[in-house]
């Protein structure tokens, strides 16, 4: 057994070294790729802050010519092997509640609707999405007591989207895009992720050390920033009811949310001041498209609503709106007819009825539930459980005028709720 695999290994080491005089940094590259892979199936907790890197850089990175094959995919498969190694192996505990049953529920009720969808393939790559941040709730939501990890996955979160915050300004400011966000993102989407990730990052201002709150206080600015130029109304949407939140029911955190404001519309204050004729004419071509925009989101809403009716049990099959409007609305198919709903929640029941549409709100509703004890209750690291209550609150509030519920924030929140929900369950001090 010794010799194979002494063998094995000298084989191995000569086909790399062959290998690397022809194509050395392709080698070097996928030596580092094939570490960073055993580095996260060995260690359950490099696998999570891996996944949770690539969510707001999905659109970002490219790892592939098939756009189905995105790192979030790859990144999240990896951290699912990576959790069933260490229950195999270690014999982690596992935990399972109410919320689990109901994420596996939409899981099935998502994979049943696609067998009627009229789009198979959309269908399916729905399906997937949805799979995926089953995956990321599952895993996340059983790191139960682990603050160093939970503190960890807020940090990589807030660096990962301040990255792509970065990415998505340079892009505005050069001219590469007329919005600020990454060439091949939605500004909605984009602006999304960055505004249900700015609570988070305002909580890291309670760290220790003068350089990590400079860190912070930069993010914020940059988040701000980004969530300004990319003009989206529905991540300002949520930023008010986040902001309005804070100052009804979180008083004691009003410092940092003027902090916030101040930050984001200083730094974009002084983009503007050097851009002019580029913003204005951002906001030139965006009041153009405000009023069609706005009539094209009512039709959507009414063919929505009609959907569900038409179709309670099953919807029209994930992703399969845009397929089915037209039939409702009476009208011929157009490119320019919008392919979501631009509101989750009337997305949901479309695609996946009414079941699903009760399904969604009820996890919202118990993991808003769950946050509200553990801010009461003094659960998960001090302070943090706020954060995430009000980061929901953004999320919620945001999809009322845009379709993201194939997004991570909702499914991640929950999971870091659920974490700090099931502290007493296990045993853990309460703070």
């Amino acid at each position: 057994m010794v010799v194979a695999a002494v063998v094995a290994v000298a084989v191995a080491a000569a086909g790399v070294a062959a290998a690397a005089s022809l194509e050395p940094t392709r080698v070097l590259l996928g030596l580092v790729l094939a570490a960073v892979a055993v580095v996260c199936l060995v260690r359950i907790d490099a696998a999570i802050l891996l996944l949770v890197a690539s969510l707001p850089l999905e659109s970002t990175l490219s790892i592939s010519a098939n756009p189905q094959l995105t790192v979030v995919k790859v990144a999240g498969a990896l951290c699912l092997l990576s959790w069933v190694v260490s229950v195999a192996v270690r014999g982690r505990r596992l935990t399972f509640d109410a919320s689990h049953a109901v994420i596996l529920l939409l899981l099935a009720l998502a994979l049943v609707s696609t067998l009627e969808a009229a789009s198979l393939q959309d269908a399916l790559v729905r399906t997937l999405r949805y799979a995926s941040f089953a995956s990321l709730y599952l895993v996340v939501s059983q790191q139960v007591g682990d603050h160093v990890l939970q503190r960890r996955i807020v940090w990589v979160l807030s660096l990962a989207a301040s990255a792509s915050a970065v990415v998505g300004l340079h892009n505005f400011l050069t001219g590469v895009t007329t919005l600020a966000r990454p060439v091949d993102a939605d500004p909605n989407d984009f602006a999304y992720v960055l505004a249900a990730t700015l609570p988070l990052t305002l909580w890291l201002l309670g760290e220790r050390g003068l350089l990590r709150r400079l860190l912070v206080v930069a993010m914020a600015g940059v988040l701000g920033a980004g969530i300004l130029l990319a003009y989206s109304r529905g991540a300002l949407v949520g930023l008010g009811a986040g902001l309005l939140w804070q100052l009804v029911g979180e008083r004691r955190h009003v410092r940092v949310v003027l902090l916030a404001a101040l930050l984001g519309g200083g730094l974009t204050l002084g983009l503007f001041l050097s851009n002019q004729d580029r913003l204005l004419n951002a906001l030139t071509a965006k009041g153009v498209v405000a009023e069609r925009n706005i009539s094209e989101r009512l039709d959507a809403w009414d063919a929505a609503v009609r959907l569900a009716v038409q179709h309670p049990l099953l919807g029209v099959g994930p992703g399969n709106y845009q397929f089915a409007s037209d039939r409702v609305l009476d009208r011929p198919p157009s490119d320019v007819n919008p392919t979501v709903v631009h509101d989750a929640y009337l997305d949901v029941a479309a695609e996946l009825g009414i079941t699903g549409l009760l399904l969604f709100v009820g996890y919202l509703l118990l993991t808003f539930s769950r946050l509200s004890v553990s801010v009461r209750t003094g659960r998960g690291p001090p302070g943090l459980a706020s954060a995430v209550r009000t980061a929901m609150v953004v999320a919620m509030a945001a999809t009322i005028t845009l379709s993201e519920q194939y997004y991570a924030p909702l499914w991640l929140l929950g999971a870091l709720g659920a974490c700090f929900w099931h502290e007493r369950r296990h045993g853990l001090t309460v703070r």
